[in-house]
């Protein structure tokens, strides 16, 4: 019995000294520091920009398509960050693709529901056959449905692009012996096509930082003029591109052209040549014109 109430002496010393000021002080700034750490990672924290939603039909700001052997975890991860970061609704299947989903089928249909796609050319892009039916369904959404490509040379040459030569010939050839010959040709034709617009060409030694903060910077950009024209459409006296049909042969030549761009409609277009396109028919007749 005696030492039971020993014990019970001892506890109730225990129990006191655990609700001293001191102890009550300390805690209460624990508590406080913990409520104000907990305020500024909420408030103080950078807050993600925000870029208005991609208009209808539209679900995606941007589509990245590129070739995973080659870029996944390197460029192509700096970039989807870097585009995150700046309220960019980015689409890469790794991350955004809802599993169980034909691959195929949900890859295209993020295509045509994204205003603009990345096209990351590599070395081992063209030994995919999925990343050339992507670039394929890329290029028909920009003559049909306003999409813009945004391509990005990854160490290879605009040139070897354009002719599927350099680390591309291999490829092609090999797709020829496996391929239909209606197949492959589509695959060239979008290979040309994507090489003829403006983009970037990062060699050896380019700073990739650099070159992501040029793309986000650019699909940012563009991303505001898009809304900005849903939201300013054209005035009602707005003249439209005329229908013109190819005289017979199927040549247009630099005269009908020219004919076909004094028009207001000439306003809304702006041709943004890099130094590795090709001269054709359409930018000559839009830069004698000036």
């Amino acid at each position: 019995m005696k030492s039971s109430g020993q014990f019970s002496k001892g506890s109730s010393s225990i129990s006191s000294s655990t609700m001293t000021p001191r102890r009550i002080v300390v805690a209460v700034i624990y508590f406080i520091t913990l409520a104000l750490w907990g305020l500024s990672i909420t408030y103080l924290s950078p807050a993600v920009p925000q870029l208005p939603p991609p208009p209808p039909p539209w679900r995606h700001h941007a589509f990245l398509n590129f070739r995973g052997l080659d870029v996944r975890h390197a460029f192509s991860d700096h970039l989807y960050s870097a585009l995150r970061r700046s309220g960019v609704r980015a689409y890469r299947d790794d991350k955004d693709m809802p599993r169980g989903a034909n691959i195929t089928e949900e890859l295209l249909k993020a295509i045509e529901g994204s205003m603009i796609s990345v096209v990351l050319l590599s070395s081992n892009y063209a030994s995919s056959s999925s990343c050339l039916d992507e670039l394929v369904t890329i290029m028909r959404c920009r003559h049909k449905m306003a999409h813009l490509p945004l391509p990005v040379f990854y160490l290879v040459s605009p040139e070897d692009v354009q002719d599927q030569s350099g680390p591309f010939k291999r490829d092609f050839d090999k797709h020829k012996d496996q391929y239909t010959y209606n197949r492959v040709d589509s695959w060239i034709r979008s290979m040309q096509d994507v090489a003829d617009l403006a983009g970037w060409e990062l060699k050896r030694h380019s700073s990739e930082a650099e070159t992501v903060e040029r793309i986000v910077n650019q699909v940012v950009e563009a991303i505001h003029s898009s809304t900005k024209e849903k939201k300013h459409p054209p005035a009602k006296n707005h003249v439209a591109a005329p229908a013109a049909s190819p005289p017979a042969g199927g040549k247009v030549d630099a005269a009908s052209m020219r004919r076909l761009l004094n028009t207001e409609f000439v306003r809304e277009l702006e041709i943004k040549r890099a130094a590795v396109c090709r001269s054709t028919t359409l930018e000559k007749a839009y830069y004698s014109r000036r």
